[in-house]
């Protein structure tokens, strides 16, 4: 594993603020927490860096992963978002910018750090005034194609896009230097700043996510929440379709969410609901091919190339930057004819097959790997401190 030199920036301190939904060690696959830890864990070997959260069943003030990386656990729970109704979510909402957000102030008062790196646009805004007024410099990280762009065929309230939308402005006329996860999000955010905005996607593991290559077994994974923003929608109708024209193919799904109904029953899936973090790998190589049906690469997609996956997602601008066609996935119309006609084109050629497998596992190394996306993070910090 390649490492860093820290000749030069040993002074430098790093503090990395979760939303305050995420602790630091994720029970789901993925999400903010996960990426930042990896991010995190490399950039340890030149900066000193310091991961605010929340806590989950057990509070520790202070959690230390290695000399250089500390977790600082606010006294805050952390919740199920998707799981609470409506008026709990709004409580919560209010719980956080009241409690967490005034906690996170404080431990920045008192940080030596001269640079933050804020995930969540509404709970950005009152520890980055703060820091505004230390003269520390701010980063702001977006990784949500919400408020910026409309998911396919997802209707959402005006008051909640008006309400995005606006502190989503304010954490863009806050910050000194903002990332966005993929250059849709970037163009999106572009039409409210004319600041510099930089692509550094998702960091995957791939010490952890490994390829275990096997016989074809024609099984379709898929990884993520059962929700219509996730274009669960579309994997029902691909599953659908497949049960009446290719009844031996096998759905293999992780994940859970208000969809979860509408395929626990179904003959053709097997239905595993989200899986213990450290058993990922291996529930992701029980598959041959995964698909996924939104119109972006995440952690998740990240950790299925990782360990050589094939990823037949739809043809937009962002999954073009890493799918390549016949190489380490295929390229779809919002079709479920089209989605299977490329699982078939896969999984009946067994050549093709391994040799897209081995592809998958190099893009995810070249480009999404741990050791890559902090070169990228390494750069914008020296650069701003």
């Amino acid at each position: 594993m390649e490492k860093f030199n820290r000749t030069g920036f040993e002074k430098i301190e790093v503090i990395f603020v979760l939303p305050s939904i995420s602790d630091y060690k994720p029970l789901r696959f993925g999400g903010t927490q996960a990426n930042t830890l990896n991010v995190a864990r490399k950039l340890s070997e030149i900066f000193k860096v310091t991961l605010i959260s929340s806590f989950r069943y057990k509070y520790n003030k202070y959690i230390y992963i290695n000399k250089n990386l500390k977790i600082n656990q606010v006294y805050f729970p952390c919740y199920d978002f998707i799981k609470i109704n409506k008026f709990n979510k709004i409580f919560s909402i209010i719980a956080s910018l009241l409690f967490y957000t005034i906690q996170v102030s404080l431990i920045i008062i008192k940080s030596k750090s001269k640079i933050i790196v804020f995930y969540d646009r509404m709970e950005l805004i009152i520890p980055a005034l703060i820091s505004k007024i230390l003269n520390k410099k701010i980063i702001f990280y977006e990784g949500n194609e919400y408020p910026w762009n409309i998911y396919r065929n997802y209707k959402v309230s005006s008051i909640s896009w008006s309400y995005n939308i606006f502190t989503g402005k304010v954490a863009l006329k806050l910050a000194d230097r903002i990332v966005a996860q993929n250059v849709r999000i970037k163009r999106g955010m572009l039409r409210y700043t004319n600041k510099e905005i930089e692509v550094i996607p998702v960091a995957v593991d791939t010490e952890f996510f490994k390829p275990v290559f096997k016989k074809n077994e024609n099984i379709v994974g898929f990884l993520g929440r059962l929700e219509k923003e996730k274009g669960v929608d579309l994997l029902l109708e691909i599953v659908d379709l497949a049960m009446k024209k290719y009844p031996e193919l096998k759905f293999m799904i992780i994940g859970d969410g208000s969809y979860r109904n509408k395929f626990v029953d179904k003959k053709n899936v097997v239905f595993l609901s989200w899986v213990p973090r450290n058993k990922l790998p291996e529930y992701i190589n029980k598959a041959d091919v995964f698909v996924c049906c939104q119109e972006g690469i995440g952690l998740g997609e990240s950790e299925i190339l990782a360990c050589g996956r094939p990823l037949i997602t739809l043809n937009s601008l962002v999954n073009q930057e890493i799918i390549k066609p016949n190489f380490n996935g295929f390229l779809c119309k919002p079709e479920p004819e089209d989605f299977l006609n490329s699982i078939k084109v896969i999984l009946n050629n067994e050549k093709l097959l391994r040799e897209m497998q081995v592809n998958a596992r190099r893009s995810a190394e070249f480009f999404l790997s741990s050791n890559s996306i902090a070169k990228k993070w390494i750069t914008l910090i020296s650069n701003i401190a």
